[in-house]
């Protein structure tokens, strides 16, 4: 990286540092956007009982498969699993993200710190429960809609 310039008087020198200091931002640009890339295309997934989801990046499912266990349960069996499934599967988000900022030395740390702080919080870690145990109701809308 190209920190620390002390710029001379000598304009030719100048000229050719902040040529260098361009240079290093615009190879940063391209690097976080591969990152960038990575990050928008990875997925995560969880198993909970029946229920496997996998969840993109940005905490949508990407995708739900039932196991054969599903065909003995009640639909809210089933809808439980599938919740926690979902929402263990966001809980890693995190963590996915770390991974693939960490593959990339591209990523200098205060930067990477803050892609990957960029998703805390934004999905807990889910509460341990056990199978079966209901789960909060999801709905999805504006608030004024659910009644």
């Amino acid at each position: 990286m190209t920190e620390g310039f002390a710029f001379t008087g000598n304009p030719a020198d100048t000229k050719r540092k902040l040529d260098m200091m361009v240079l290093d931002a615009q190879q940063r640009m391209v690097q976080f956007a591969a990152v960038r890339k990575q990050i928008e295309s990875a997925t995560v997934t969880a198993e909970v009982g029946a229920a496997r989801a996998t969840v993109r990046t940005t905490g949508g499912l990407a995708g739900l498969v039932l196991s054969e266990q599903a065909r003995g349960m009640s639909p809210s069996q089933i809808a439980n699993e599938v919740m926690a499934a979902v929402q263990r599967a966001q809980a890693g988000i995190q963590g996915k993200v770390r991974e693939i900022v960490s593959e990339n030395d591209a990523v200098d740390d205060s930067a990477g710190r803050a892609v990957v702080n960029s998703f805390a919080g934004r999905y807990p870690q889910p509460p341990e429960r056990d199978a079966g145990e209901p789960v909060e109701d999801m709905r999805i809308g504006r608030q004024d809609d659910w009644h």
